[in-house]
């Protein structure tokens, strides 16, 4: 499992096209038009933005930004948590969870 992970964060710095960006972001934004359909949601929202930020910013604004996300953005992002050392948690029977520098090296190498 955790080498999956690792080669999908890899996989992130590179490996996708303009399509799939346009996909995932009309599938994140068709889940947060839909989230806001159900008043309890829209309330719950309202609250932790202005519990959090002191303000309310309308879905629109989300919107825009989810549309100005571009590959570069998620190159750069990618990248920046590539170079940053790993934390791991583990559950139940952890003698098969790689080693963390095993992970490390993982995370550093072009193929994941």
């Amino acid at each position: 499992m955790v080498e999956v992970i690792v080669h999908e964060m890899v996989a992130m710095t590179s490996g996708f096209s303009d399509n799939e960006l346009a996909r995932e972001k009309k599938k994140l934004l068709s889940m947060l038009l839909m989230n806001l359909e159900q008043r309890p949601v829209v309330f719950e929202d309202i609250c932790r933005q202005v519990l959090a930020t002191g303000t309310r910013k309308r879905p629109e604004y989300f919107m825009q930004a989810i549309n100005g996300i571009s590959k570069d953005d998620i190159n750069r992002v990618a990248q920046r948590l590539l170079k940053s050392p790993p934390c791991l948690t583990a559950r139940g029977e952890v003698k098969t969870v790689p080693s963390m520098a095993g992970i490390q090296n993982g995370l550093l190498d072009a193929q994941g």
